[in-house]
Parts: structure tokens; C-alpha cells; sequence
């Protein structure tokens, strides 16, 4: 079997911001990075 034409991979990292986030008054503080990547044979659109 050939590998997929099409694949594409999501990868995503969170953080918990303590120095933004404040629960005494239900603040909470994330930061995310997504990074996309394109493993296909073919360009994504």
C-alpha cells in the first residue's frame, strides 16, 4: 500500500500562564501553539 497523497499534521502545545492567571478571581491564563504541517505528496489548499 502507497502512502496517503493527502496528510497533514496538527501538533498543538498548551501552557498554563501562572504569572497572568489570578483563580481567586476564576482568572485562568492559557497560551497555545498549533503548528500545521503539510506531509502530503500533494500542496494543501
Amino acid at each position: 500500500m502507497s502512502p496517503p497523497e493527502h496528510k497533514i499534521r496538527v501538533e498543538v502545545e498548551t501552557s498554563y500562564l501562572d504569572e497572568q492567571s489570578d483563580p481567586r478571581e476564576s482568572r485562568y491564563v492559557f497560551s497555545y501553539t498549533i503548528t500545521i504541517r503539510n506531509e502530503g505528496k500533494v500542496p494543501a489548499r
